[in-house]
C-alpha cells in the first residue's frame, strides 16, 4: 500500500495523466476489489487509455471521481493491466496439424493479447481471416485458464461457420442457439443477434469471461435493440470483429469504440462537435482526422490485404447445365409438386400443437424445413438419394404411402443419371488433374465413386465414419497419386487440406454460399500454386439452375472471399436470415415458374443491394482509417 500511495502522490505531483474512469466503472471496480480472489477483475473493467487533457481539467469536467481511494484503485488496475498482459502465443504448438496461421494473424493476436489486453476491435480487410485471429486469442486464454465462459454473438447465417471453425481449427466445442435443446446456462455459447436481443435477461445475469462479436458493424446504431442488449452484458474481455467499422457516418465507429471503452471518445454530443465536418457526420474535419485515427488505434487492430503478404492464385468458374431426359424431368416435376402439396397442407393447418408452437404465420416449422430441404437436395443429387429420402418419409407419414411408393418406383426405373454422365465427360477432358467432388448425399457419393472406378478413374469416398488412420491413409494416397479423385459430402470434408488438387466439382450445388466457399477453400488456400478451376453441374431448368444463374453468377459470389459473402448474408433481413429456407419458401409458394423466377429475382436484387452497400462501407472505412 505504501508503494501504491507513493506512486499516486508522485503522479499527482508530476501532473501525469491518469486512466480515464467514469464513476460507474470505479464503483464496479471497488465492489469487485473487496474480494481478493477477484482482484484481477480490475483489469478488464477499467479504461486504460490516457486522455489528452490535464488531470485538473478532467476533475473539473467530472470525467473521473475525485475520491482519492477510487483513483488509487484506478491506478492499481492500470498497473495490474500491464503486469497481466500476454506477450507470447503458446496455442500453435497445441494445434499442430489443425491450424497454420499466417504471420500477420499471429501479429494481430499478440497485439490484442499484449497491447490491447483482449479488449479490442479487429478490423482486418475482408477475406483475411478475422475468425482465426479471434480463435487464437480465445484459445490462448483458454489454455492459460484465464477464461471459462465465452459468448460469441454473430448473425444467424454465420452460426454454423463459427461452430465449425472453432471445432475444426481450435478443438473447442460450442453449443449454438440453433441447436435443439439449447441451454442458456452453458459456458461456451454461439448465439445470433436477434436471439440475444430477445433473450438478453437470460444472458446478463452473470459475468462472462469473454464476449466476441462478429460483423460488429451491425451494432453501429446505438439505439438498436441488439446494440443495447450487447451493452448490458457484463464481461471481462470483449472482441469486436468487422471489416467495415465505418458504415456511412462517423458515429458508427463511435458506437463500437464506446462499447469497448465507454467514455474514450467522450459523449456522443462532444464527439460530433469535435470531429463532424458536416451535419450528418459523413465527413471528418480534416484537421481532426489524425487525432481520430490516433484514438481509434488504441483499440483497433487492422491489416490490409496489400500488407498481408498472401499470394492469391486465380479462380476460374465453369457452369455446366445438363439437359435431362424426359423421364428425369417428369420425375423432377412430380416430386416438386409433391413437396408443394406438403407445404400447402401445412400452411392450411390451424396454429396449434407442438409442431407449430411459436411459429409466425406462414413460416415453416424447423422440422418441416429440414425434411423438405433434404428431399429437395436428394432430388437434385441422384435417384438413389431420392429413394432413400422418400423411404425415410414413408416411415413417418402413413397417409402418404401411395404417392411415395409411386415416386420410388419411378425413380428406380431411371438408368444412368445425366449429371453423373456429365461428370465423367468433364473429368475425362482434363486428364492428370486431381479433383475433389462434393455432393450433398452419401448415397450419391457411393454411386459416383463406383462410376469413376468402373471407368478406370481411381476414386475414394471421404466419409465421416473413417477412423483417423483411414483418413490419413486416404489423403496420403491422394497426395501420392494412388487415387486421383476424392468424393466427399460437406459434413465429412471438415478439416481437409488438399492443395495438391486444382479442381473443385460442385456436383450438387449448395444453396448456402458459405458452404460453397468452404468447399473451394479446401484447395484454394495457403500452399496452392495453381489457379483453381471450379465446375458447377446442374440440371437445366431445375431449381439449382435458377439459384446458380440468379444468385451465384449475376452477383459473382464464386469469386468473392468468404468474408465478403459473410458481409452480404449478415445484412439480410436484419440478421435473422437463412438463405436456404428463403429459397425453399420461394419454390414452394410459387404457383408457376414465372412467379418463382420473379421471387428469385427479388432475392437477387436484395443481395445485390447489400453487396453495393458493403462496397460503400469499405470505401468509407478506407477514407477515414487507412
Amino acid at each position: 500500500m505504501y508503494v501504491l500511495l507513493y506512486n499516486f502522490s508522485n503522479r499527482m505531483n508530476k501532473m501525469e495523466e491518469l486512466p480515464q474512469l467514469t464513476n460507474e466503472e470505479l464503483i464496479k471496480i471497488i465492489k469487485r476489489s473487496s474480494d481478493p480472489d477477484l482482484l484481477m477483475d480490475l483489469v478488464p473493467v477499467h479504461s486504460s487509455f490516457l486522455d489528452n487533457k490535464s488531470i485538473l481539467e478532467k476533475i473539473s469536467a467530472e470525467n473521473i471521481c475525485t475520491s482519492a481511494d477510487l483513483v488509487k484503485l484506478g491506478i492499481m488496475a492500470n498497473d495490474l493491466l500491464k503486469s497481466g498482459r500476454i506477450d507470447t502465443i503458446s496455442t500453435i504448438d497445441l494445434l499442430e496439424g489443425r491450424l497454420e496461421p499466417y504471420p500477420y494473424q499471429l501479429k494481430v493476436a499478440i497485439n490484442v493479447l499484449k497491447e490491447k489486453s483482449s479488449i479490442a476491435l479487429l478490423a482486418d480487410e475482408v477475406g483475411l481471416g478475422k475468425t482465426i485471429e479471434v480463435g487464437l486469442v480465445l484459445k490462448e486464454h483458454i489454455i492459460r485458464e484465464n477464461i471459462h465462459s465465452i459468448l460469441i454473438i454473430t448473425p444467424k447465417a454465420l452460426i454454423g461457420q463459427w461452430q465449425q471453425e472453432l471445432r475444426e481449427k481450435f478443438d473447442e466445442e460450442f453449443i449454438t442457439s440453433e441447436d435443439e435443446g439449447f441451454d442458456y446456462t452453458g459456458n461456451k455459447i454461439i448465439i445470433s443477434f436477434s436471439k440475444l436481443a430477445r433473450n438478453i435477461n437470460r444472458l446478463n445475469d452473470r459475468q462472462w469471461d469473454m464476449v466476441a462479436i462478429d460483423e460488429a458493424h451491425l451494432l453501429s446504431n446505438m439505439k438498436s435493440k441488439r446494440r443495447q442488449a450487447v451493452a448490458k452484458i457484463d464481461r471481462r474481455y470483449m472482441l469486436l470483429s468487422t471489416a467495415t467499422p465505418l458504415c456511412n457516418r462517423l458515429t458508427d465507429i463511435y458506437s463500437l469504440v464506446d462499447l469497448l471503452y465507454p467514455g474514450l471518445l467522450g459523449t456522443q454530443k462532444s464527439f460530433k462537435q469535435e470531429f463532424f465536418a458536416d451535419r450528418t457526420g459523413r465527413i471528418c474535419r480534416p484537421e481532426m482526422k489524425e487525432d481520430l485515427k490516433k484514438i481509434i488505434s488504441k483499440v483497433m487492430v487492422r491489416t490490409l490485404r496489400k500488407d498481408s503478404g498472401i499470394p492469391f492464385t486465380q479462380r476460374h468458374i465453369y457452369s455446366l447445365r445438363v439437359e435431362g431426359t424426359r423421364e428425369e424431368n417428369r420425375l423432377y416435376d412430380r416430386v416438386l409438386d409433391y413437396m408443394k402439396d406438403i407445404y400447402t397442407d401445412f400452411s392450411r393447418r390451424p396454429l396449434m400443437g407442438f409442431a407449430r408452437r411459436n411459429i409466425p404465420s406462414g413460416k415453416m416449422s424447423f422440422l418441416l424445413y429440414k425434411e423438405l430441404i433434404t428431399l429437395q437436395q436428394s432430388l437434385s443429387s441422384s435417384p438413389r438419394a431420392l429413394v432413400r429420402s422418400l423411404e425415410n418419409r414413408k416411415n413417418k407419414h402413413e397417409n402418404e404411402i401411395a404417392i411415395i411408393d409411386s415416386l420410388i418406383k419411378e425413380a428406380e426405373k431411371l438408368g444412368t443419371y445425366s449429371k453423373a454422365q456429365k461428370l465423367l465427360e468433364t473429368l475425362n477432358g482434363i486428364p492428370g488433374e486431381k479433383a475433389i467432388i462434393f455432393t450433398l448425399r452419401l448415397e450419391t457419393a457411393y454411386m459416383l465413386c463406383d462410376s469413376l472406378n468402373e471407368n478406370f478413374m481411381p476414386a475414394r469416398i471421404y466419409e465421416g465414419k473413417l477412423s483417423g488412420y483411414e483418413r490419413w491413409a486416404l489423403i496420403n494416397d491422394f497426395n501420392n497419386g494412388i487415387i486421383q479423385y476424392i468424393v466427399a459430402t460437406d459434413s465429412a470434408a471438415e478439416g481437409l487440406n488438399l492443395q495438391e488438387a486444382s479442381i473443385v466439382v460442385n456436383y450438387d450445388l449448395h444453396w448456402n454460399p458459405m458452404k460453397i466457399e468452404q468447399r473451394i477453400g479446401r484447395i484454394h488456400r495457403r500452399g496452392q500454386k495453381k489457379d483453381v478451376n471450379i465446375f458447377n453441374i446442374v440440371m437445366k431448368n431445375s431449381i439449382d439452375d435458377y439459384v446458380l444463374k440468379i444468385l451465384y453468377e449475376k452477383i459473382d459470389l464464386f469469386k468473392m472471399t468468404i468474408g465478403g459473402i459473410e458481409s452480404i448474408l449478415s445484412e439480410m433481413k436484419d440478421d435473422d436470415f437463412d438463405i436456404e429456407e428463403a429459397i425453399l419458401e420461394i419454390i414452394l409458394r410459387a404457383s408457376n415458374k414465372r412467379d418463382m423466377e420473379n421471387e428469385m429475382e427479388k432475392l437477387k436484387e436484395d443481395m445485390e443491394y447489400k453487396k453495393e452497400q458493403d462496397i460503400l462501407r469499405h470505401e468509407f472505412s478506407h477514407g477515414i482509417l487507412d
